[in-house]
């Protein structure tokens, strides 16, 4: 980030507007699968306000373990692709609900959720994406 701003001689923007950048990354990801899991599985789970954590406690913890060397390019894919893992998790609670406590699934998801986005960061290779 500081490369493209650097070049066209500005300073950099304040960390909560990149923040909030890749969060809109993030929840865009997020909800092209989750709209429709949310819309059609409500008959199968009862949705609750806290299960809709989701949306914050996943990117809050990947942002806190972010490397600050990696590239803008890494973390827009990492933001993308943490948005879709978050989605999955919702499908996943449709399909099992009706097996597994409901309360009980959705705390383990959004638990897993945060863990999985805290320690993955040295995981996803740094490299250039072509587009």
């Amino acid at each position: 980030m500081a490369l493209i701003f650097a070049q066209h001689g500005t300073s950099l923007p304040p960390i909560q507007v990149i923040f909030v950048i890749y969060w809109l990354f993030y929840f865009a990801s997020l909800l092209v699968i989750a709209i429709p899991v949310w819309s059609f599985g409500r008959k199968r789970v009862k949705w609750n306000l806290w299960d809709f954590a989701v949306v914050i406690f996943p990117f809050v913890a990947w942002w806190s373990t972010l490397c600050p060397t990696k590239s803008n390019t890494n973390v827009f894919i990492e933001s993308l692709m943490l948005g879709g893992i978050a989605s999955v998790a919702s499908v996943l609670r449709v399909v099992v609900s009706e097996r597994i406590n409901e309360k009980a699934l959705a705390a383990v998801l959004l638990a897993a959720l945060c863990v999985l986005a805290a320690v993955w960061g040295p995981f996803v290779p740094e490299g250039e994406f072509l587009w």
